[in-house]
């Protein structure tokens, strides 16, 4: 299943990459139009065979809300105490620098920032 993934996020590039190196292999100012002018049709081509890909493997693809991930998903966890910063080195070096913070945020003024008069 790992293959299929990456064969889905980079094929698509690959190809891309492929088409857009075929531009100066197969230009030829003498040549006839479509030789001469190939990104008239190398572009065209590039976005039809890439999005066929995307769509034939649209289902390797996982899609969530912007702004979401795993990490999110588990930090919020843990901060409605529902896993232990224990299980994962991240979040407890997320806890630690939030604690850290907060202790700061204690010690200083209650206006963190104050410009220079």
């Amino acid at each position: 299943m790992r293959s299929h993934v990456f064969a889905a996020h980079v094929g698509p590039f690959a190809v891309f990459l492929a088409l857009l190196g075929l531009i100066p292999l197969v230009g030829d100012p003498a040549g006839a139009f479509w030789r001469a002018h190939p990104e008239f049709w190398v572009f065209p081509l590039q976005t039809v065979l890439c999005g066929t890909l995307l769509v034939c493997w649209r289902g390797a693809y996982e899609f969530r809300p912007f702004g979401t991930s795993d990490r999110t998903s588990r930090w919020k966890s843990f901060k409605s105490g529902k896993i232990k910063a224990e299980s994962s080195p991240q979040l407890q070096s997320r806890a630690g620098t939030v604690s850290y913070l907060i202790s700061m945020g204690r010690r200083t003024s209650k206006r963190p920032f104050s410009p220079a008069r």
